[in-house]
């Protein structure tokens, strides 16, 4: 119960006076922190995303199975492969939609780049000479 005097005497509170303090880092740790312990160990999983993301691991996996069926086409397959081999297709046209995908953004890239170097021309010639020279030499 507030004493009735309190009334009297209203709190005042400045700007920055940090009442309404707030963290609002955003917290990108969810997904780590949410992998069971019968899963896996979050932290070491964190470590190895930062080293190769699961679409780089994904993307290996597939190149080597697909350059490994490649090499062994002259095997003699059953009948009762079929659902294998639907699901070979099925991955051969998600990994060629992938790679479309990736080189239209390289496209896209390339075409930012060939649009930023032509307006920077435009403005400012001598930048882009010595820009010009820079990428030659490497």
């Amino acid at each position: 119960m507030k004493p009735w005097f309190s009334y009297l005497y209203p709190q005042l509170y400045l700007p920055f006076s940090f009442i309404n303090a707030q963290n609002i880092e955003p917290n990108t740790n969810w997904f780590f922190s949410s992998i069971g312990a019968k899963a896996g160990n979050g932290s070491v999983e964190q470590k190895i995303f930062e080293h190769a993301s699961y679409g780089r691991q994904l993307g290996l996996i597939i190149e080597v199975l697909l350059g490994m069926i490649q090499k062994l086409d002259n095997i003699n397959i059953t009948d009762k492969d079929g659902e294998l081999f639907h699901s070979l297709d099925r991955l051969k046209t998600i990994n060629d939609a992938i790679s479309a995908i990736k080189k239209q953004d390289v496209g896209e890239v390339v075409g930012g780049i060939k649009d930023q170097m032509s307006d920077l021309k435009r403005k400012n010639e001598k930048e882009y000479r010595q820009l010009l020279s820079e990428m030659n030499e490497t």
